[in-house]
């Protein structure tokens, strides 16, 4: 592989966006009150650029 095409595979890695995938458990409920938690800590209705602190404050409040 040549320098040029090294240069240009990395700028291309750099430019792409990173995928982020973000997973949680949910124990100590039954099966409704599991389903109720996961529907209400979705964020399938925020951007995929949704700034951090909005996607904290989010799970934050899952505790309670």
């Amino acid at each position: 592989m040549s320098i040029h095409t090294a240069k240009r595979l990395l700028l291309v890695w750099l430019v792409l966006p990173s995928v982020v995938a973000a997973e949680f458990t949910i124990t100590g409920v039954d099966h409704q009150i599991e389903r109720n938690v996961r529907a209400y800590a979705s964020l399938a209705s925020e951007p995929c650029e949704a700034e951090a602190w909005r996607v904290r404050r989010r799970y934050r409040t899952l505790e309670a």
